[in-house]
């Protein structure tokens, strides 16, 4: 059965299908779906067309995986493609896509070889431009089959989860509160786009700084610096404005509603909700999103520093000891971040993920690991590298941070936890054995051992196995929030939330702190609670003044500049 058979995709318009159907040579041709047995039992259902669509959606709006040695191209797997389109992918793919050929490897274990690279082709980019850029109307969706969709769907987390090791249906139970759109300021998307371009213009030498000073205080209330060249560097002003003309068209759709964006989750093995797509406020850049959810009575949590709060926190539980590095890094998050990036050169809002890649398990004494006999970049040297595209940089910028003191001891707090918590978590099933399970404290479960190429069974990484315990706990604690405010609950962003409710905040710790002692018991027989800390920010009106009408009455601004 076809996990994403109750999800559709807020980019794939009818006037972006009709555009491509009437300009591009074969198109119309492609089916909408197919479907056939696999393994003489099984139906495989394949909505060619529609995934052929989001494929071209996603690389307009630069949600691809860029090409390692070409920015300019993306990398797409021939594997996903032929999950997603069949067996004639390529026939489907060249529709659309220019095509750079790649490079064999010179040995097993060298990485001198290339993936291929795709590139919409330009008549196809000139389309998506008349149906995202220049359609200023109200839209219509299609649906798998290419019908135009006349209701949106009745539910905020779709019945089937994702990226599990099994399709199962979920129990939607404690989500039938969450609304399946949310409202979202519109004006202040609008004039986002304008922000966005008079800082390029700026950046570029067209406009004077008197001409784009109106926006420091915006800039100021959302948290950012229109001197941060990283953060608001050409490439990345150049990737907020497509998001915000994305996000505008998203809010223009007629069965959703005018100002509304839909809200579609699914639900990971691991018990944590993600947004479908990118077109959720998940994946969306922070300063965008507090835009869009400004003015409009909505206040923002989040839980400060979840996972390493909860590993020490449990780890203590069933040791009677502490973490050392990690309690120094809980009690002092923000200026151990901005230590680390002053020591390395790496961003701090980059410090924060690459910490976390540490408490999933990735490698700091290597920038390569080896993945099913396949070389690849750990996580954290991705990050890195993501920071400077430049190899000798990001490698002497890893070195760095692999010999940090803080980063060492951090890790090693990390390893000791995870060495005790796995002789401590819930087994369900098969204790010992190649098909023995482990189930967190959202009772989602997983198989701690994995089949590898040659045929045997080995025990997943520590990254793996720790992140499927702690997101559960943290799953939980979500979970608990959400049954707790009902209709009044507008958002979950994994650790954090978006609510119409103006929370005491020591009230909502206590009430975690309560729901988690439940469930430790319940769990593993701990007579103990979670005490997460928890920061409030009320996302008050960010806009003002006269000058703002102009503004709204030309609309959308296209291009950046």
């Amino acid at each position: 059965m076809l996990n994403t058979k109750d999800t559709y995709n807020t980019n794939i318009t009818e006037t972006l299908v009709d555009l491509l159907s009437d300009n591009i040579t074969g198109f119309r041709e492609v089916d909408w779906w197919s479907k056939s047995k696999r393994y003489g039992k099984s139906i495989d259902i394949k909505t060619i067309k529609y995934e052929l669509c989001v494929l071209v959606s996603d690389a307009y709006f630069g949600h691809e995986l860029k090409h390692r040695d070409d920015a300019l191209y993306y990398s797409i797997h021939y594997e996903r493609a032929k999950r997603l389109l069949g067996k004639n992918y390529r026939k489907y793919l060249d529709l659309v896509f220019r095509c750079k050929g790649g490079v064999k490897i010179s040995a097993w274990n060298s990485k001198d070889g290339s993936t291929l690279r795709w590139k919409l082709k330009d008549e196809v980019i000139e389309l998506c431009d008349k149906a995202y850029k220049k359609n200023t109307g109200i839209r219509r969706l299609v649906d798998r089959k290419g019908s135009v969709m006349k209701s949106w769907v009745g539910y905020a987390v779709s019945k089937y989860n994702e990226k599990a090791e099994k399709s199962k249906k979920v129990d939607t139970t404690a989500y039938q509160n969450i609304e399946e759109t949310i409202l979202l300021n519109k004006i202040n998307c609008t004039l986002a786009t304008h922000m966005f371009s008079d800082i390029y213009k700026y950046k570029t030498g067209r406009i004077k700084e008197s001409e784009v000073s109106k926006w420091y205080d915006i800039l100021d209330k959302i948290g950012a610096d229109i001197n941060d060249d990283e953060r608001f560097g050409l490439d990345r002003l150049k990737e907020l404005h497509l998001r915000t003309i994305e996000m505008w068209g998203q809010l223009n759709i007629d069965i959703i509603g005018d100002g509304r964006l839909a809200v579609m989750y699914k639900e990971r093995n691991t018990g944590r909700l993600y947004t479908i797509g990118y077109g959720g406020l998940q994946n969306i850049q922070r300063e965008l999103r507090t835009m869009l959810l400004s003015g409009l009575g909505y206040f923002d949590y989040d839980m400060e520093n979840a996972h390493y709060t909860i590993l020490g926190q449990y780890y203590k539980m069933i040791s009677n000891r502490s973490l050392p590095a990690v309690s120094k890094y809980i009690s002092n998050t923000d200026s151990t971040r901005m230590q680390i990036s002053k020591d390395t050169g790496i961003r701090k809002d980059l410090v924060k993920k690459c910490l976390l890649g540490i408490i999933y398990g990735a490698k700091i004494n290597s920038k390569r690991k080896v993945v099913n006999g396949k070389h690849q970049d750990t996580a954290i040297y991705k990050t890195i590298y993501g920071q400077t595209k430049d190899a000798k940089v990001a490698d002497y910028m890893f070195d760095r941070f692999s010999k940090n003191t803080d980063i060492v001891e951090i890790w090693r707090d990390v390893d000791i936890a995870y060495r005790y918590i796995k002789n401590n978590w819930k087994i369900v099933s098969y204790k010992g054995g190649n098909k023995e399970r482990m189930a967190n404290m959202n009772g989602n479960t997983t198989y701690t051992k994995e089949l590898k190429p040659d045929g045997t069974y080995q025990y997943k990484s520590k990254g793996q196995l720790l992140s499927h315990f702690l997101q559960g706990i943290e799953a939980r604690i979500l979970k608990d929030i959400i049954l707790e405010e009902g209709n009044s609950f507008r958002l979950a962003i994994h650790d954090g939330w978006v609510s119409y409710i103006n929370w005491d905040v020591a009230d909502i710790e206590r009430r975690i702190s309560q729901h988690t002692r439940k469930h430790l018991l319940n769990y593993s027989g701990i007579q103990r609670a979670f005490e997460i800390k928890i920061k409030k920010k009320e996302l008050k009106e960010i806009v003002s003044g006269d000058w703002i009408d102009t503004l709204i009455k030309d609309g959308v601004l296209e291009e950046i500049g």
